[in-house]
């Protein structure tokens, strides 16, 4: 009789599964939500704009340019406050709008103090005028 010699079998490794996709791009679904919230950080366009014709009110004080601007400035501040409320814009942009509305009050506030200044030395050069000085 003869004896074969038996060999131990040797632990076999298991492949491990690559997936398939691993090379394909990724659309913008498969993103993780990380990359995705960074849209979201961003304040909406409206209240920037809101915000730069709030300043733009403020420093320009030629003619009626403030009141017009500072009006404008305080519509686009109020609207992005609704679209914030009904979630249809991102909560970030609410200080922008905030400062877009008290800008815009400012800039309508100094046509009025212009208003109010040039009403007063005309009236007061009148009156000066009638005393015959």
């Amino acid at each position: 009789m003869e004896e074969k010699e038996v060999k131990p079998k040797s632990p076999r490794k298991k492949k491990e599964k690559i997936p398939e996709d691993i090379n394909k791009p990724k659309t913008q679904n498969e993103i993780p939500d990380k990359l995705n919230s960074a849209d979201e950080e961003k304040p909406s366009p409206l209240a920037i704009t809101g915000m730069i014709i709030g300043i733009c009110g403020m420093i320009f004080c030629c003619g009626p340019v403030n009141l017009i601007l500072g009006i404008v400035s305080v519509i686009l501040g109020y609207l992005e406050l609704n679209n914030i409320e009904k979630n249809e814009s991102p909560v970030k942009g609410k200080n922008f709008a905030i400062a877009a509305i008290i800008m815009g009050f400012i800039g309508v506030g100094l046509f009025v103090l212009r208003i109010i200044g040039f009403t007063f030395f005309w009236s007061w050069e009148n009156f000066l005028n009638m005393l015959g000085r």
